[in-house]
């Protein structure tokens, strides 16, 4: 008798949790929210063109499991939904490169790590090869928020990673649009967005950006385009910037390739906008340089040999195209009887080429260029390609020593050294041959 009472009790007492469940939670101040959002956008916008970090970016380049027919875009698009064996993604090769990126009036700027200045132009006249795209550093909140979006879309809250969002989304007709893409001969045009932001409602912090192109031209040989970004606050000095922890882009070839671009910022610094002025072809000095390259440094003559051997190892799963390293010369240079820089001078350069490929099996390539030698003192700009007799001796012990040495494409001044493996360190100490070749142009 007792159980049953207390059954009837429990029963009761659950009856009454489910006919009163908690209260909904009272809806978010929408507009409050985005006020907040917007200033806070402007704010930073305002804020970072006062600094600049080392942005690195590394791509993987995807290709599917077989040959496939051609497809239209629409059709390519949705496969990738629930692709056929033929189209699942096989990772073919990676690289990695590394950049200063900072922010002006015209937007995103760009030059190689530790360069003397900066590029004026677009990133692709700094990175010509491969897919390459700007905006996460900051102009993304920018251009989305404070010129080509004039209607966000509330869509609710969302739940990310335990924290309550508001979810907003947007879509930028193509007359509206600042994003641009390259064509494939070099042109650009704007594409038609759209995409989603997550916003904290309590400090009107972007947390989450989601932006996605509509299908884009067959000019750019390109579907589409999908970036992810997630943002959080970075103390630089005495401000704190909103900056992406963490970026993928995604690009979505006609041809059924794919590359993901993942990209981290560091070392971010209070921008200098003092420069120096450069009269020749990317031969800035290193960053700790206390000697500047000018106009009046001597010029080393072709068809010199010049032998040295790095003074700091360059290790592959690390190292960047962009990264600079140093040398010493293990022999003097010498014009005929004059020795023009003598044994243990300094020589600088930088990576031009940091890849890895994995189809059918691992194997590397890494690209070394030679840009300054000092003589007396002064850091003199510098172009040498690999002594053709140590490029024919290498490739006849290759097959032992699983290395081998490549001279670059005409008109590049670089060594390509190639390796077998997923990884490999170039030791302290590694030494390399070269003969010296004619300056480039004065631009």
């Amino acid at each position: 008798m007792a159980n049953h009472r207390a059954l009837k009790a429990l029963a009761g007492a659950l009856l009454l949790v489910w006919a009163a469940p908690p209260a909904p939670a009272a809806e978010p101040d929408v507009k409050a929210i985005l006020k907040r959002l917007l200033t806070r956008v402007s704010a930073n916008d305002s804020s970072m063109q006062n600094y600049t970090c080392v942005e690195t970016v590394r791509r993987d380049y995807f290709r599917p499991a077989a040959s496939t027919l051609p497809r239209s875009c629409p059709a390519l698009l949705a496969a990738r939904q629930h692709p056929t064996s033929d189209l699942v993604l096989k990772l073919q090769s990676t690289d990695r490169l590394r950049l200063d990126v900072a922010i002006m009036e015209q937007g995103e700027i760009f030059s190689w790590v530790g360069a003397s200045r900066f590029e004026d132009s677009n990133i692709d006249q700094v990175v010509r090869e491969g897919p390459i795209g700007s905006g996460a550093f900051g102009a993304f909140l920018g251009v989305i928020f404070e010129k080509d979006a004039k209607t966000l879309n509330y869509a609710g809250m969302v739940i990310l990673n335990g924290r309550g969002l508001a979810e907003f989304t947007f879509a930028v007709a193509q007359e509206k649009s600042h994003y641009m893409v390259r064509l494939m001969d070099g042109g650009r045009t704007a594409s038609a967005y759209s995409g989603r932001v997550l916003v904290d409602p309590e400090t009107g912090d972007p947390v989450h950006l989601t932006v996605r192109t509509n299908e884009l031209p067959e000019a750019t040989g390109s579907c589409a385009s999908i970036a992810d970004l997630d943002y959080k606050r970075v103390k630089i000095g005495d401000r704190e910037l909103l900056l992406p922890a963490s970026t993928r882009q995604r690009f979505i070839s006609r041809n059924g390739r794919e590359t993901e671009n993942s990209t981290t910022f560091a070392s971010c610094r209070e921008y200098a906008t003092e420069s120096t002025v450069n009269f020749y072809q990317d031969p800035e000095p290193a960053a700790t340089a206390t000697v500047k390259v000018t106009a009046a440094a001597p010029t080393v003559p072709a068809g010199l040999r010049l032998v040295f051997e790095l003074t700091g190892a360059i290790e592959t799963d690390s190292a960047a195209v962009g990264d600079q390293f140093a040398g010493r010369l293990t022999e003097p240079l010498r014009d005929g009887r004059q020795v023009l820089a003598p044994k243990g001078a300094v020589v600088e350069g930088r990576i031009t080429t940091m890849q890895i490929g994995y189809l059918p099996s691992p194997t590397g390539l890494v690209g070394l260029s030679p840009r300054r030698i000092e003589i007396k003192g002064v850091r003199t700009p510098l172009s040498a390609l690999p002594d053709s007799r140590t490029v024919i001796a290498a490739g006849k012990k290759s097959a032992k020593r699983g290395f081998e040495i490549f001279l670059p494409p005409r008109g590049e001044f670089s060594g390509i050294f190639h390796f077998t493996g997923a990884a490999y360190v170039f030791r302290r100490g590694f030494v390399s041959e070269w003969v010296t070749a004619v300056q480039p142009r004065p631009r």
